[in-house]
């Protein structure tokens, strides 16, 4: 069976790590950029890093000794990736710089189409593009006019030097909250555009020691063993999750004591105090973003952006703020791969057509209708308490269980059943109906309407119990 492995990040060699351990070799990884690492490869703005701890943000199969940081670096996750992609000799299965751009089922085949104008076919694809890789710029008027340097975070344009500059960042998520600490280092004057304050939860990040990293790579179990308490301790974390829960409250109580004694001007800290319930947004894990607000040659704007002008913004009552450089730190929009890739099923029914109002997915790792297809993370895969490679390792590990009880029965095709699917949908419906999640604030995990289709409502423990075993009566097999 060929098979077609789209994204060479996280979730894309975790999926080649699956199917090498399963024994299936004849897979193809499609990567748009360059080379193996997804987000952590293109994402280089400074002071990029993960918030989550670099013992538990692996594979659990692989622990990672060469972290330096208790919050590991982006470069050094990327290296992560990169060595486990050469350990499963993986790497020579990627073909770099083929962005796809569209797959249709016919003829029993998946036509592949990147954006060269080259055609591949497969017998099964499975679509890792990762979940936050588009990135999101703000609706405000005249920033086409905008006369200096402008840029994304996720585009960061390395060639411009920020040192005696007056800079100006839109946005304070968690983006925002690493890139503003050092920009705020060498600029003449950071003006920081902060329309929603988030919850600030202190990162107590630092670097190990020598010793330490030493242990690490001769005591490898002592490295799962730091896994998996991680694991149970952020898996406590979830119940603060839920509508009136004692930990939300205790949460709340803790960090709104942090704010408050890490914002020493009075102005700041009743201007960045968030008026949404925790958990409704991101969570932003920063030690460091507070005080940097705070230093002589930042200034903060909690009023909207009316609009931008050639030197700067004009904010409410024409309130002028002039700056040079433009970083747009917006955040990416919530993955749907159907806006991405052309997904054509065997009927010529579009993925797009068939998501228009709502995401009903085959324990989230397949669609119906559409024949030898999974995704990771994509609709309601995302968390917002967690480690994403629990979630990763979960859908590998039953992807590669679902070929393999395809190539024992004897079939060529498995196509999710709509009824268990459906039933998926009402369930996920009602865990978000009692968590926090579904508030009525704005988030970059709700659409429009302020419906969440991006995060996963429960625990991990419930994910990893749903994607256990696959179950061949939950597909039509031809």
């Amino acid at each position: 069976m060929e098979i077609a492995i789209l994204g060479a990040g996280l979730s894309g060699i975790a999926a080649a790590i699956e199917l090498t351990k399963a024994g299936i070799d004849s897979f193809v990884i499609y990567e748009k950029g360059d080379g193996v690492g997804g987000c952590w490869r293109y994402t280089t703005y400074p002071g990029v890093a993960c918030d989550v701890v670099s013992q538990f943000y692996c594979f659990s199969y692989e622990p990672n000794p060469n972290r330096s940081r208790v919050y590991s670096p982006g470069k050094e996750i990327c290296a992560y990736i990169e060595a486990c992609a050469e350990k499963y000799d993986i790497t020579r299965r990627v073909r770099t710089n083929t962005p796809i751009t569209a797959i249709k089922f016919a003829a029993n085949k998946w036509q592949i189409s990147d954006a060269k104008g080259n055609t591949y076919t497969a017998d099964l694809v499975i679509a890792a593009l990762g979940p936050l890789h588009t990135p999101h710029y703000p609706d405000i008027p005249g920033l086409d006019r905008f006369a200096g340097t402008k840029f994304h975070s996720a585009l960061w344009n390395h060639g411009h030097d920020l040192r005696g500059r007056r800079v100006a960042v839109i946005g304070t998520g968690s983006s925002g909250a690493q890139i503003i600490p050092e920009v705020a280092k060498t600029a003449q004057h950071l003006t920081v555009f902060c329309r929603t304050p988030s919850w600030i939860m202190p990162r107590p990040d630092r670097a190990y020691t020598e010793r330490e990293m030493a242990r690490f790579k001769r005591f490898p179990l002592v490295q799962k063993l730091l896994y998996w308490a991680s694991y149970w301790q952020w898996e406590t974390k979830y119940s603060y999750l839920k509508k009136n829960s004692w930990r939300g409250a205790y949460y709340s109580k803790r960090l709104l004591q942090y704010m408050r004694a890490a914002l020493v001007d009075p102005a700041l800290r009743s201007a960045l105090m968030p008026d949404h319930v925790l958990g409704c947004k991101r969570l932003v894990v920063s030690s460091d973003y507070l005080p940097s607000l705070q230093l002589p040659n930042v200034t903060v704007v909690t009023e909207p952006v009316a609009r931008i002008c050639e030197n700067g913004a004009i904010g409410r009552g024409d309130a002028v703020y002039e700056f040079d450089t433009l970083v747009l730190a917006t955040g990416y929009k919530a993955f749907d791969i159907s806006k991405v890739i052309d997904v054509t099923a065997p009927n010529g029914l579009k993925l797009k057509d068939v998501w228009k109002e709502r995401y009903v997915l085959h324990r989230t790792t397949a669609i119906p209708g559409f024949p030898n297809l999974f995704l990771m993370l994509g609709p309601n895969t995302g968390l917002g308490y967690s480690s994403m490679t629990v979630m990763i390792e979960a859908q590998a590990r039953y992807i590669a269980r679902c070929i393999q009880q395809l190539a024992q029965s004897g079939a060529s095709t498995m196509t999710p059943r709509n009824g268990p699917a459906e039933n998926l949908y009402r369930y996920i419906q009602r865990c978000l109906g009692r968590t926090v999640l579904s508030e009525g604030c704005r988030a970059w995990y709700k659409d429009a309407n302020g419906v969440v289709h991006s995060i996963w409502p429960n625990r991990t423990t419930e994910y990893r119990r749903l994607l256990r075993n696959p179950r061949l009566h939950e597909f039509e097999l031809t």
